[in-house]
């Protein structure tokens, strides 16, 4: 078998698929948790409701996503089927990514190689992945990168009209599933004027995605992007007492999703950005996971500064000693380009979307630069640190797989069946119990499982729309 057939199409397909389907196997434990009752179930229950199949059109009130509501009310009760359907855009997202890095590089093993990690880095898809509302990033990707990979074929100018109508389509159609989409259109721009040309008109075009959602999320809201003003304006001391309610330690408030806007918080937001983007991060679930106790968790805490220090060393040594080895060979190029693009990608995330657990086109970008580098390593005999680094971005998914990819702790379909039946105890004597941990979101699942026997009470909650729905069952 020659090396060319190892990195093929087809064999890349059956790489592709041996990974996902180990993964489904490791998570076939996996429920639906929090915002997956109101969102799946509820949704449901206000279709009975009101008598109807389905509805057209509803979004949030500091959010414009209408086709995530729309597809949210269709996601099948059975946990497993809608996994295995989130899996099946995450596995042609990997796909997409080797085209896209084809087109890029001209290289089928670079490409092969970018495809594989990315898939591996389960540091920043797991939260897609298992948290089944989340399946709206999955979904980004996907047609984020074909909306990239469509932008790239109109340099071939062919069929150009089609491509040109299909690139604004899709990628405004993607903004309508979640606003994290908005960063494809970026990066094509980035791609335009790092390894293409400078041309306005080209510019205009590739934004036009951009604008076309901002207006109309401004005719409809009144407002340019109303998600964004809200999480800058946000009330950082009423999350700060959700998220450090004893007052300990405010670094996992200052790791969450509602971290403030200061300093420290951007100095978090990058250092996690750069680990999930280089897979470090699993290797930190996985001792979650393992140090029941707490010990190591306390001495990262009372020694945190030192351990950011080492990892900062660490990876400035590495960094040094990949330049000196791939610096002497003369295939070495376009490192420059995707290093400046990784890095404007880590700033929009960092400093605009403030997120580290959607950010999937810095995955693309750090598998592309991994594999880059590995290749060239190859050519210049360097193995010992090509096996290094190779066994630094992998090992960390095979520890996380090791705890079957846990993402919400122990908290397994067993746990969650007894929890719901506890509840419907309850629920049957009219005197809930307030104390049970998923009462909230139990109650969406109880109400749709027991619709014909509670339907004339659910009819007070007709002719409503779904977010007064919410805010009224709630």
């Amino acid at each position: 078998m020659t090396k060319k057939t190892l990195t093929s199409i087809p064999s890349l397909i059956f790489l592709l698929g041996l990974i996902n389907l180990i993964f489904i196997y490791l998570t076939k434990e996996n429920i639906w948790i929090s915002d997956d009752y109101q969102y799946i179930f509820g949704t449901k229950i206000y279709n009975l409701i009101n008598e109807q199949k389905f509805y057209l059109f509803s979004t949030q009130e500091n959010r414009f996503i209408p086709l995530y509501w729309f597809i949210t009310q269709f996601i099948p009760t059975n946990y497993i089927l809608w996994h295995l359907i989130v899996i099946l855009f995450y596995f042609l997202s990997s796909i997409t990514v080797y085209f896209l890095a084809i087109n890029l590089t001209k290289n089928p093993t670079i490409s092969f190689f970018t495809s594989i990690f990315y898939t591996l880095n389960y540091s920043i898809s797991i939260k897609a992945l298992s948290w089944a509302v989340f399946f709206g990033h999955i979904f980004n990707a996907f047609f984020g990168f074909l909306s990239i990979l469509i932008f790239l074929k109109l340099y071939e100018k062919k069929k150009k009209t089609f491509f040109v109508f299909f690139y604004i389509i899709i990628n405004v159609l993607n903004f309508l599933i979640t606003e994290g989409a908005l960063v494809y259109p970026i990066i094509s721009l980035l791609i335009y004027l790092t390894l293409y040309r400078f041309n306005l008109k080209g510019i205009f075009f590739l934004l036009s995605p951009v604008l076309i959602y901002i207006f109309i999320v401004f005719t409809y809201t009144g407002k340019f992007l109303p998600l964004l003003s809200d999480r800058i304006h946000q009330n950082d001391k009423e999350y700060e007492l959700i998220f450090n309610k004893n007052n300990e330690t405010d670094i996992y408030f200052y790791r969450s999703t509602f971290a403030p806007r200061n300093f420290k918080g951007y100095a978090f937001r990058i250092i996690d950005n750069i680990s999930s983007s280089t897979n470090t991060l699993s290797i930190e679930k996985s001792l979650k996971h393992f140090d029941t106790q707490k010990r190591l968790e306390k001495v990262i805490k009372n020694y945190l500064k030192l351990f950011i220090f080492l990892f900062i060393f660490f990876l400035l040594i590495l960094i040094f000693l990949v330049y000196k080895h791939i610096n002497k060979i003369e295939r070495s190029k376009n490192y420059l380009e995707f290093i400046f693009i990784y890095l404007a990608v880590l700033l929009i995330y960092t400093l605009i979307f403030f997120r580290k657990d959607i950010n999937f086109p810095l995955s693309f970008f750090s598998s592309l630069i991994i594999s880059k580098i590995l290749y060239d390593l190859y050519f210049s005999r360097s193995k010992l640190l090509m096996c290094t680094i190779l066994a630094l971005y992998i090992v960390p998914t095979i520890t996380y797989a090791s705890t079957n990819f846990r993402y919400f702790g122990d908290f397994t379909t067993d746990k969650a069946r007894s929890i719901f039946y506890e509840y419907q105890e309850e629920a049957l004597k009219n005197q809930p119990n307030k104390d049970i941990k998923t009462y909230y979101n139990f109650k969406y699942f109880y109400y749709y499982y027991n619709f014909q026997n509670n339907r004339d009470y659910l009819k007070k909650y007709k002719n409503l729309t779904l977010r007064e729905f919410f805010k009224e069952f709630n």
